[in-house]
């Protein structure tokens, strides 16, 4: 007999928050041990992920527990903004540097394709 897997949708993007705002507080950072409680960060940074991924920058901040990921998507959305308010070759110059920022070897494609 065959046996095939159901698995429920996704959530959506406000049931993932409605969750982790209620249910998975940001973790204390620990100056010994670098950043606490990784599982509370592994549903943070998934939200924050599926955030930016939705264009919804400035919401996707608080949930990055990496100051140089916030960073990254404060880049990422001054770049896009800039693509929108000009043309020509500065267009293409701002789409360069957010390309960079996605798929930069300096992150080792951390943010690539926003996983």
């Amino acid at each position: 007999m065959l046996s095939i897997a159901v698995h429920p949708p996704p959530l959506t993007i406000a049931e993932l928050k409605a969750f982790v705002d209620s249910a998975v507080p940001a973790a204390p950072v620990d100056s010994k041990q670098g950043t606490a409680g990784d599982r509370r960060n592994a549903f943070r940074a998934l939200l924050a992920r599926r955030l930016v991924r939705s264009a919804r920058f400035d919401e996707a901040l608080p949930y990055f527990a990496d100051p140089d990921m916030r960073n990254l998507v404060i880049d990422l959305r001054n770049e896009l903004g800039a693509i929108a308010d000009s043309s020509g070759i500065v267009k293409a110059q701002h789409a360069w540097q957010a390309a960079k920022l996605l798929h930069g070897p300096d992150r080792h494609g951390r943010m690539a394709g926003l996983p």
